[in-house]
């Protein structure tokens, strides 16, 4: 199974917050949105709308983009395309590694 090994960096703070992330082709950006929370601590209580727009064009595209996550919070990530992996046999996202804790919400 075609898979993406993603970072996901959040800005604007002193440490560096990182999540390294292994993810199935064909996730839409509200997958996206439940990855960071699953692999993090990062928690949000608004929903992410677009259930049906898929990240793959935009990760191979352009290796990088920004993703506004909370909007109270206004916590902002780049996500980056490290790997295209082309042999991964499982059908599930899964933590690879990562630093630091999510800030408290404003």
């Amino acid at each position: 199974m075609k898979s993406y090994i993603i970072k996901i960096e959040l800005e604007g703070y002193d440490s560096l917050i990182w999540r390294r992330v292994v993810m199935p082709s064909g996730a839409t950006f509200n997958r996206l949105h439940d990855i960071i929370q699953n692999v993090s601590n990062f928690q949000s209580g608004y929903p992410y709308d677009p259930y049906h727009i898929k990240v793959d064009d935009y990760l191979e595209k352009y290796k990088e983009m920004r993703y506004v996550y909370d909007l109270g919070d206004n916590w902002e990530f780049i996500i980056k395309l490290e790997k295209i992996v082309e042999d991964y046999h499982f059908g599930f996202p899964t933590l690879l590694g990562g630093e630091q804790n999510a800030p408290l919400g404003e």
